[in-house]
């Protein structure tokens, strides 16, 4: 029996349990339904496949003569698998590999070794890129009018909460399970973690990185709002993303508060880039930028906002 253990390094017999695919769970290469051993590599092959089949999807799925329930059920059926993908390769963020080899084994290897950097920030951009960009989820604006009810209701069947489809609520959604993943306190513990596991003449992926990189891809237009007229039609800041900015910023005061259990380093980190957001948006108001109503009052409330997290900071014990 021995002698069949100490194999366990060979490629071919690596293996790892279902309780070890849990989005939190350390190791990236550990999932359900992973058809690949690179999980970015596989996400974008999932989310080129779906962008090849959206446009011409209505008429993929929907034969003359019937109703478009079916096209509603192909169109969340590619939904969640683009938020598969996306949630696979999101595990790199704050990963590492595990290994269950022996002492002594041929080529063993320790229990649990920190996943490169270089990954972690190939991870990070891939998410930043088809979650939190502006050009994420903009799917063709036809396409919702043919995303149609059954209209049937019966015992049994589960009730479609609206007939017409609740476009932000979905994406929305599909952001904020990223979201929690990658700033849950496991995984932002583990990321602090490997930082002190890693020699300090090493690179390391940091929180501080992290939480850096998420705020400036989800605010990416305060950067450039310096200028220009914009409309409620045509704004500067479009629904989607407010409604991601929002969601973003409550973690990002959840951090700062001390209301989950995130390492003290991290709440500080999230104050500081409350701090520098905060003067981001007072440099959009101070410019020559003619924003819409809908930004305008988004930006407003939302720098009302963080200035009532960082003031309460001021009254709570130090962590």
């Amino acid at each position: 029996m021995k002698k069949i253990a100490s194999r366990c390094t060979e490629p071919a017999l690596q293996y790892a349990t279902d309780e070890d695919c849990n989005p939190t769970d350390p190791d990236p290469l550990a999932n359900r339904f992973d058809l690949s051993s690179d999980t970015i590599e596989f996400a974008r092959w999932r989310i080129a496949m779906i962008n090849q089949l959206l446009p011409g999807l209505v008429d993929q799925v929907v034969e003359p003569g019937d109703g478009y329930r079916r096209a509603r059920h192909a169109f969340e059926l590619l939904l969640r698998e683009h938020e598969r993908a996306v949630g696979f390769a999101a595990r790199y963020i704050g990963g590492v590999y595990v290994h269950r080899d022996h002492k002594g084994d041929p080529n063993a290897r320790p229990p649990y070794t920190v996943v490169e950097p270089k990954k972690q920030r190939e991870a990070l951009e891939f998410v930043n890129r088809e979650v939190f960009g502006v050009d994420a989820y903009h799917f063709p604006t036809k396409l919702y009018d043919y995303l149609g009810s059954s209209h049937w209701n019966h015992w049994g069947m589960h009730d479609e909460e609206r007939p017409d489809f609740p476009i932000h609520h979905v994406v929305l959604t599909a952001q904020e399970h990223v979201l929690g993943q990658i700033l849950s306190p496991v995984t932002l513990s583990r990321i602090l973690d490997s930082e002190l596991k890693t020699p300090a003449d090493h690179d390391a992926f940091t929180a501080a990185e992290l939480l850096h990189g998420l705020t400036a891809s989800i605010f990416s237009e305060t950067d450039k709002l310096q200028s220009g007229k914009f409309t409620n039609r045509a704004p500067a800041i479009n629904s989607l993303r407010r409604n991601l900015q929002r969601s973003y910023f409550e973690i990002l005061a959840d951090l700062a508060m001390g209301n989950d259990q995130a390492p003290a380093d991290c709440q500080a980190v999230a104050a500081a880039e409350l701090t520098d957001l905060e003067t981001r948006l007072q440099k959009v108001f101070a410019g020559k930028a003619q924003p819409d109503d809908y930004t305008r009052a988004h930006l407003s409330e939302l720098s009302a906002r963080i200035r009532k997290v960082l003031d309460a900071r001021l009254n709570l014990p130090h962590p």
